[in-house]
């Protein structure tokens, strides 16, 4: 018999071994495991829950949520954000995974969500069916850009990059909400909350937030997130295409410098960006320059960054070689509140 629970750090062993026996992916296929800490990525949020099916004893599934406030309808309002969905291979067609979306969804209620959402990449089948027949519905699609490290750049000497400092907290925070005004999802930063952000985010600090200045004003700011230091990315295959390209830019690179596909069974290394602030696409452009300068010092494989089209994130990419992947945005609604039709935002944390 299945029971759905509470994960306690007793089972956060059990976690690991199980997760790493769920590859995911299609063209790419990794293995994804929370560590050294399973609970480090639900403990970026102050409201979560990590929940467990148990069958006799033995963990078959797990599921994570959390609450926390965002724009729903041009107000803050409490919303819900579902992750880390995974069910042992053996033990699949038996309705483990439903039983833990219906759990997530009462934890959620029970605290006052007016809505949940889920990230789904694109590709990942199984998940989409789950959440769609939940009752979910795809509201918005955005773009993924993954940035592949594997050269320097040059930095204009238009703009002065350096990292943040405490004194710049009031103006990042302006900028970033002036960058995602109005945006559904969003919730707009202050110096205080922006501080707070900084001190609960594992493997982050006032180092890794850059800003950019032009004649001692303050353009742009983009911070990169490790992912690594929360969860390890393994891959485990590619297919036919992915073989056969890697193969081409492995030979390609004896003649050019281009970039290359991890082997597998490598360790895939990625940083996320965020926050994100502009004013001009050429003054992120520099800073993604600059972290991706950083990134290829640490052996970095990819930086993200998300954003919904249209977007000037999307300009400020001009000569960093990139792969773009889909992101659905997949929402069921609990009370009467609606998001807008418009374009939305994700919490930096929503990765």
């Amino acid at each position: 018999m299945i029971v759905i629970r509470a994960a306690t750090e007793n089972d956060a062993a059990a976690l690991q071994a199980l997760q790493a026996r769920c590859p995911q992916g299609a063209s790419l296929v990794i293995s994804t495991v929370n560590a050294p800490d399973f609970f480090g990525r639900a403990r970026i949020y102050a409201e979560r829950a990590v929940l467990v099916a148990e069958d006799g004893g033995r963990i078959v599934g797990s599921a994570a949520c959390a609450v926390r406030p965002a724009l729903v309808d041009g107000a803050i309002r409490p919303v819900g954000y579902e992750f880390q969905y995974f069910v042992d291979p053996d033990q699949r067609q038996r309705g483990i995974a439903r039983m833990l979306r219906e759990a997530v969804e009462e934890y959620l209620r029970a605290h006052n969500a007016v809505l949940s959402y889920a990230a789904i990449v694109e590709g990942n089948t199984p998940s989409l069916n789950l959440f769609t027949r939940q009752g979910f519905h795809v509201h918005r699609t955005l773009t993924m850009y993954g940035l592949l490290v594997y050269r320097q750049h040059e930095l204009p000497s238009t703009y002065s990059v350096r990292s943040a400092t405490a004194a710049d907290l009031d103006a990042i925070a302006r900028l970033c909400n002036q960058t995602w005004a109005g945006r559904e999802l969003y919730l707009p930063f202050n110096a205080a909350s922006l501080a707070e952000f900084i001190e609960r985010t594992p493997a982050y600090s006032l180092d890794n937030l850059l800003v950019a200045e032009q004649d001692g004003a303050l353009v742009a700011c983009a911070g990169y997130w490790d992912w690594g230091a929360i969860t390890k990315v393994t891959v485990k295959a590619f297919n036919q295409r992915l073989r056969r390209l890697a193969t081409l830019l492995r030979w390609g690179g004896k003649l050019f410098t281009l970039p290359q596909l991890p082997s597998v069974g490598s360790e895939l290394r990625q940083w996320i960006v965020t926050p994100l602030g502009m004013r001009s696409p050429q003054a992120t452009n520099t800073l993604l320059r600059e972290i991706n300068n950083r990134a290829l010092s640490q052996n970095i494989d990819f930086v993200f960054a998300s954003a919904d089209r249209p977007h000037p994130l999307s300009a400020s990419l001009k000569g960093l070689f990139h792969a773009d992947t889909q992101l659905s945005i997949v929402v069921k609604y609990f009370d009467d509140a609606r998001l807008r039709p418009g374009p939305i935002a994700l919490g930096g944390e929503d990765a």
